[in-house]
């Protein structure tokens, strides 16, 4: 298990499709001073910052955004889908 509840599911407001993560994949952030937003909207309070190469795990995907878990501390957030990449 990935410490994560399980009642975190797919991001569900608003139309759209989403695609749940089946085995929580490890990603990392691609950019420097990435924001961890609260929604997966560019508007949306950012919840941290965080510097290339910060280790994530995948929750689901929704219109180009990755909901992700932060293993150091449980927070839940968003990024948008180009700023991650798959661990190495």
């Amino acid at each position: 298990m990935n410490g994560f509840s399980s009642a975190v599911g797919p991001y569900t407001e608003g139309s759209g499709t989403s695609r749940s993560a089946p085995w929580n994949p490890p990603i990392a952030v691609r950019a420097d001073k990435t924001g961890f937003r609260q929604k997966p909207d560019p508007g949306s309070r950012v919840l941290a910052v965080f510097p290339r190469g910060k280790a994530l795990v995948e929750l689901s995907r929704w219109k180009g955004w990755v909901q992700a878990g932060d293993p150091a501390d449980g927070r839940i957030g968003w990024l948008r889908g180009t700023l991650v990449e798959a661990a190495k």
